[in-house]
């Protein structure tokens, strides 16, 4: 009887770390059967006139987007910035990434490193950036945030299966998405003036900071192979 109990606590257990993932799993079908094609203009038609709904469903968007890797996070920027002033769209827009990074993370923490360790044999990289930058937790998750080659979904759920400290992770992740999460909500801040200064500016800086994060990541990986050898 007492084996009996120990193995039904065991796959009750096993139950709970697995239904994250199944709700993941659900997820990302669903967005790419029914999601894929999903544009701003689509977005904003979905969207309530009242404000505190609006932006109550974008913050609900974000949490959808921690749920797959799928979902395109540039949308909610540029969306925010369509539907709110400036200083608002910013302020939606990080509390949606605060979301963001914090559901996959806490799914990784809890599940832990071992459960974690299949979908890490798909992504090596993010294992051997991790390994490789744990001087610092801080740093660490500023750094994978800033690279931006990596899908972030996947370096929350490890980080957080390696419980690097959640303050610490949070800090860092919030702050290395923060120079495109700006820029993407001027782009939606001016969407509707293509030829003002501020789209035209937004936009360059964009294409910039996402081909910088490129090199960055290249010869970063270059390094870490010549010292390999």
């Amino acid at each position: 009887m007492p084996d009996f109990c120990q193995k039904a606590k065991r796959g009750v257990f096993f139950l709970v770390k697995i239904l994250p993932f199944l709700i993941c799993l659900g997820m990302a079908v669903a967005f790419f059967l029914y999601g894929r094609d999903l544009s701003v203009e689509d977005l904003l038609s979905y969207t309530p006139d009242n404000p505190f709904l609006a932006a109550g469903l974008l913050l609900a968007l974000y949490a959808v987007k921690s749920l797959s890797v799928l979902f395109p996070l540039v949308i909610l920027y540029i969306a925010a910035g369509t539907l709110f002033p400036p200083a608002v769209a910013l302020l939606v827009n990080l509390a949606g990434v605060a979301i963001c990074v914090s559901v996959p993370y806490g799914i990784g923490r809890f599940a832990g490193e071992a459960f974690v360790q299949g979908l890490m044999d798909k992504y090596p990289k993010v294992r051997r950036m991790v390994e490789g930058q744990r001087k610092s937790d801080f740093f660490l998750s500023f750094f994978l945030r800033v690279v931006g080659c990596l899908p972030g979904d996947v370096v929350s759920l490890y980080l957080g299966s390696v419980r690097i400290p959640y303050l610490r992770f949070l800090a860092g992740s919030v702050l290395g998405l923060f120079p495109s999460l700006a820029l993407a909500t001027l782009v939606g801040v001016s969407v509707t003036q293509p030829d003002s200064p501020m789209f035209i500016l937004s936009v360059s800086c964009t294409v910039l900071l996402a081909a910088g994060s490129a090199v960055f990541y290249w010869l970063y990986q270059r390094r870490r192979n010549r010292q390999g050898k």
